[in-house]
């Protein structure tokens, strides 16, 4: 009878490629030491970073290796397109609640009601809120509905909704 050594690290790049050889493994490693892990990299340590920014003209970019640059580097990239149209659509509607709202902000800890739009099963969808978090937040349902009614396009695709 012969020995095999081999190291876990070996034995997790083997794993999942021949039923035999996973048999084998298994016999000397558990199957959580076999799978892999899922890996949660910090920003700076991502080998390849491809998506798209918004230009300081609003405009969304497909961030390539041809058009970018130094942007390979920023923190600004989203992995997709609707993402980044999400995000410019949350800065606009960021500025058009403030106006709206005549300044006021939720204070999620004060126990009133707030009014708050929000996405469910892919419509949009309207709910008093009293401690629950929601970017959509008014302090009254008219101002609410007359903002709903006024940019639904907008709040549609900070939503991502079709």
């Amino acid at each position: 009878m012969k020995t095999l050594k081999i190291s876990l690290q070996k034995a997790q790049e083997l794993y999942g490629k021949e039923d035999t050889m996973d048999q084998l493994l298994l016999e000397t490693f558990t199957k959580d030491e076999l799978e892999p892990k899922p890996a949660f990299p910090e920003w700076i340590n991502l080998d390849f970073k491809k998506g798209f920014y918004i230009s300081n003209l609003s405009e969304i970019i497909d961030a390539d290796i041809t058009n970018v640059g130094q942007c390979w580097k920023d923190t600004n990239m989203f992995a997709t397109k609707a993402q980044a149209k999400s995000a410019l659509a949350m800065a606009q509607l960021s500025q058009l609640m403030k106006h709206v709202n005549k300044g006021w902000e939720p204070d999620w800890t004060d126990g009133n009601t707030k009014y708050c739009l929000r996405a469910e099963n892919g419509k949009l969808s309207i709910r008093r809120c009293l401690g629950t978090h929601f970017f959509l937040a008014f302090r009254d349902e008219e101002t609410m509905k007359g903002f709903l009614n006024a940019y639904e396009d907008l709040i549609k695709e900070y939503f991502m909704i079709d």
